[in-house]
């Protein structure tokens, strides 16, 4: 299994890469059919929509964005996105909305995602 963590900004500490890592690792070991690519992209993102940093608000008005593709061996590809307040709780919850349907035809794309914000 072939992982990335894409963090184009540099917003991130490399603890987090490495959760982002393990959770997304973790997750998808074992799977069948087996994973042979996976990013997992982490961003910040306003709630306004705008993304303009040099705004002067706090962190607490923005969310973390994770967002985990995969492509397995046979060619299925599978997206997840969550939203959170914190990094650590978007990874999980794009972790945990991960699936792979068993049945999917090859070139099939499965789309999974939650805008749900969370304060943990």
């Amino acid at each position: 299994m072939r992982l990335t963590v894409r963090d184009e900004r540099k917003q991130f500490t490399r603890q987090t890469h490495a959760y982002a890592e393990y959770r997304a690792f973790s997750r998808l070991a074992g799977a069948d059919p087996p994973v042979e690519d996976v990013t997992v992209t982490l961003a910040r993102s306003a709630r306004d929509g705008n993304g303009d940093e040099e705004d002067g608000r706090d962190d607490e008005d923005e969310g973390i964005v994770c967002t985990i593709a995969i492509r397995t061996g046979t060619g299925e590809i599978a997206e997840a996105r969550a939203v959170a307040r914190h990094a650590c709780a978007a990874i999980d919850r794009a972790a945990s909305l991960i699936r792979l349907a068993p049945t999917a035809a090859v070139g099939a794309r499965h789309s999974l995602q939650s805008e749900m914000t969370s304060s943990k």
